[in-house]
């Protein structure tokens, strides 16, 4: 659980596309993190949670071969 802010970590083992998206538990995209080309390597992104409601988020992270997701719980 977080409430003002948390880091999102994720390794690339080569120099990637990828997308960082939030979403609820809807599906809805609430934002997007990250979207462009990543080099190989550990990356760490902060998430901001003071425009966040309450609530179960999902974080996915898309690259050219893979995608993972990271269940987040936001309190405020």
């Amino acid at each position: 659980p977080f409430n003002s802010t948390t880091v999102l970590n994720f390794s690339l083992p080569r120099q990637s596309k990828i997308q960082l998206e939030l979403r609820n538990v809807q599906g809805r995209r609430v934002m997007t993190l990250a979207d462009g080309t990543f080099e190989a390597g550990e990356h760490s992104l902060t998430l901001s949670g003071e425009s966040l409601a309450s609530g179960v988020y999902f974080a996915i992270l898309n690259t050219t071969e893979a995608t993972s997701t990271v269940k987040i719980l936001h309190i405020k």
